[in-house]
């Protein structure tokens, strides 16, 4: 048997630990503060050429920050993603994510397995849970005198607005001599109450200026997924943490 000399082996070392550190190069710590530096200077370079649209953003999250009991946080589950989807769940917290409503809601119909499986709402969840006209007045009650913010506002507002114009269409009877309304109009009295809320800025496109990510194909700042666990009151507080995130970023100056 041939035995390798004590030099053969500690080359044979110094080989391996040398094909390591090309596989795994390592960094000097001064070196990756340094790149650490770099990438921040970067990040602030691009915030100050974009400080027109990104400035008022930050400047708006503080807002919310500095006063959160003057906003309210909403947001919804339903049925689908369709201009008919039905509310599910409404939530609503204020600014710092204290909870004003938090209600599951009957639909008046099956929920979709395919909605089932992303917030995991089923109808055995809402079968004892009430109709939206019913709670509608603690809705009302839970955004009065707050500016409303939602993440993907034109969504949830769509959601909001129809269920409206169900309640009130099942509800409301056609006065003599007036116009029956159709379907597909929106009631009077819903539109009412959609006028009469103060819608924010919504929260989705305020992120999406903070992040910064550049979509060529949109022209526009790519919309970030909020990832708050698809729960009504959960997506609430997560949309407090996101306004939160954008006040206590440094400015770039």
């Amino acid at each position: 048997m041939q035995t390798a000399t004590r030099e053969e082996i500690e080359a044979a070392d110094a080989a391996d630990e040398f094909r390591q550190a090309l596989a795994f190069p390592r960094t000097c710590e001064p070196c990756k503060a340094e790149r650490r530096r770099q990438v921040e200077e970067a990040e602030r370079a691009s915030e100050r050429e974009r400080w027109d649209e990104l400035g008022p953003v930050r400047q708006w999250a503080r807002q919310v920050m500095a006063a959160p009991h003057e906003f309210a946080i909403l947001d919804t589950e339903t049925t689908g993603l369709g201009w008919d989807a039905k509310i599910v769940e409404i939530s609503v917290t204020d600014g710092a994510g204290n909870v004003l409503l938090d209600t599951l809601v009957h639909p008046g119909l099956p929920i979709p397995e395919e909605a089932t499986t992303i917030h995991g709402i089923t109808d055995e969840d809402v079968k004892n849970a009430d109709r939206f006209g019913t709670i509608l007045p603690r809705l009302t009650r839970a955004l009065e005198g707050r500016r409303v913010i939602i993440y993907n506002s034109s969504y949830d507002t769509g959601v909001l607005s129809y269920e409206l114009n169900r309640h009130q269409q099942e509800h409301s009877p056609t006065l003599p001599g007036s116009e029956p309304v159709r379907p597909y109009d929106q009631h009077p009295a819903a539109a009412e109450w959609m006028d009469a809320q103060q819608w924010d800025r919504c929260a989705m496109l305020a992120y999406a200026v903070h992040v910064g990510d550049w979509s060529d194909y949109w022209g526009d700042w790519r919309w970030q997924k909020l990832r708050g666990g698809h729960r009504a009151l959960g997506d609430c507080r997560t949309v407090v943490e996101r306004i939160r995130e954008m006040a206590e970023r440094p400015d770039p100056f």
